[in-house]
C-alpha cells in the first residue's frame, strides 16, 4: 500500500528559503521510493518553489509577507492556528510520517503531532530542547558533538553528513581541479537578503586586484534586487544570476565562493569550491565555526563585521595550495546518499510495530 508524508515547511524572505529547499530535495527521494508527498506551506515565495517541483501544497492561498529587515521564523500564536489547521489536514491525509522543518517549535506542537502520525520526523539545526519526535535528522557537520537527550526507548538521532539533504544536482560530482589564479568569484547570500550584504560585499571586492569576474545569485525573495542591477549596470565584470536553475554550474565555473553560511556551503563542498563564509544569523554559527575547525572554510564572522578582516581572509585564499587542500577536504564530507539512508531508517521505523504505537512510548 502506498505511503504519505507530509512535509511542514516554510519559505520567505523572513524565514529564508533553506528548509522549503531541503524539504523539497528529500521529498523528490520519497517520491522516487513510490511515497505519495505533500505540503503544508503558508508563504507564497515558499509555496511558488515547491509548486515548481511539482508537489502539492496546502493550503491553497498563500500568506504574502510584508517587507522583512530581519529574519523572523513566528510567534507561538501562530504556531497554534498552523498546528490546527495541520491537524484538519492531517485528518483528510492520514500521513503515514509527518517531517516538520522550522525553528518555531515547541514540546506543545510535537506531544500534538505525534498523535496524527505513525511516525513524526523534525530536522533540527540547533538542538534547542529535548523534542518529542520519533526521528531527529540534523546534518550538520557539528551534529555528532550534540548530546541529544533521547526522551523514548526508541528514539532515532540521524546526525552528520552521512545524512545530507543536498539535491541531486550535487550527488556524485566528479573531483575538482582548482586553478592556479583566482578569475571568478561566486557572491551568495542564499534566498533572501534582507540587509543588502551582496551589495557589501561586492564593494569590498572592489578592492581587489587582478582582472575577476563575480559571479552574483540573486535569490527570490530578494528585496533590494534594485540596487544590484544598477550596481552591475555600472560594473560590467559583475554579472547576475536571477533565481538560476541549476547552482552547480555557477559553483564549479567559480574558483572561490564568498557566501553566507547555511545549507549552501554543504553545495559548495560537494562541488569542492573553496569558501569564505559569512554569517548572515546565529544559527549558521556552528555550522562555519566547525567547517573552519576543520580547515574546509575561511570565516569572515558576521555580516555586519566583514570588513575588518576581509583583506586578510582574502590573501590567505589566494594561496594555490591552500584551495587545492580546502576543495579536496570539502569534496570528501558529502557522498550524495543522505537522503536514501533517512528513507531506509525510516522505513525501517515504521516497518516495525515496537517502533509505531503513537503517543508516548
Amino acid at each position: 500500500m502506498e505511503k504519505t508524508v507530509l512535509f511542514l515547511a516554510h519559505g520567505g524572505e523572513s524565514v529564508g528559503m533553506g528548509h522549503v529547499i531541503r524539504c523539497c530535495s528529500l521529498a523528490t527521494a520519497f517520491r522516487l521510493a513510490g511515497w505519495k508527498v505533500f505540503f503544508y506551506s503558508k508563504l507564497e515565495i515558499g509555496q511558488q518553489y515547491i509548486k515548481e517541483q511539482s508537489f502539492s501544497v496546502f493550503p491553497a492561498v498563500a500568506q504574502k509577507e510584508s517587507h522583512a529587515e530581519e529574519f523572523s521564523y513566528g510567534t507561538e500564536e501562530e504556531l497554534r492556528k498552523d498546528c490546527e489547521a495541520i491537524k484538519k489536514l492531517c485528518f483528510k491525509l492520514h500521513p503515514d510520517v509527518i517531517i516538520a522543518d522550522s525553528y518555531n517549535v515547541t514540546d506543545w506542537y510535537f506531544k500534538e503531532l505525534r498523535k496524527q502520525t505513525k511516525c513524526l520526523v523534525y530536522i533540527d539545526d540547533v538542538m534547542a530542547f529535548p523534542y518529542d519526535v520519533d526521528v531527529v535528522i540534523n546534518q550538520n557537520i557539528f551534529a555528532k558533538r550534540k548530546d541529544y537527550i533521547a526522551l523514548h526507548s526508541k528514539q532515532l538521532f540521524l546526525l552528520g553528513t552521512a545524512y545530507s539533504l543536498i539535491r541531486d544536482e550535487f550527488c556524485h560530482l566528479p573531483k575538482r581541479t582548482i586553478h592556479e589564479e583566482i578569475r571568478n568569484i561566486m557572491i551568495t547570500t542564499g534566498a533572501a537578503d534582507p540587509h543588502n550584504v551582496t551589495l557589501d560585499i561586492l564593494q569590498l571586492c572592489s578592492r581587489l586586484e587582478g582582472k575577476i569576474s563575480f559571479h552574483v545569485v540573486v535569490g527570490n525573495a530578494f528585496s533590494h534586487r534594485e540596487a544590484l542591477v544598477e550596481y552591475a549596470e555600472k560594473h560590467k565584470e559583475v554579472v547576475l544570476y536571477e533565481q538560476p536553475s541549476k547552482m552547480s554550474a555557477i559553483m564549479l565555473k567559480c574558483d572561490v565562493a564568498i557566501s553566507a553560511g547555511g545549507s549552501t556551503l554543504y553545495e559548495l563542498a560537494a562541488c569542492g569550491t573553496p569558501a569564505i563564509a559569512f554569517l548572515y544569523a546565529e544559527n549558521q554559527r556552528q555550522i562555519v565555526e566547525e567547517l573552519e575547525r576543520q580547515g574546509n572554510v575561511l570565516n569572515l564572522g558576521f555580516y555586519d563585521n566583514m570588513a575588518e578582516n576581509f583583506m586578510k581572509k582574502w590573501e590567505e585564499m589566494k594561496v594555490y595550495s591552500r584551495r587545492k587542500e580546502m576543495s579536496c577536504q570539502m569534496q570528501k564530507l558529502i557522498d550524495g546518499k543522505g537522503k536514501l539512508r533517512i528513507i531506509e531508517e525510516v522505513e525501517k521505523f515504521l516497518n516495525d510495530e515496537t517502533y509505531c504505537q503513537g503517543g508516548d512510548i
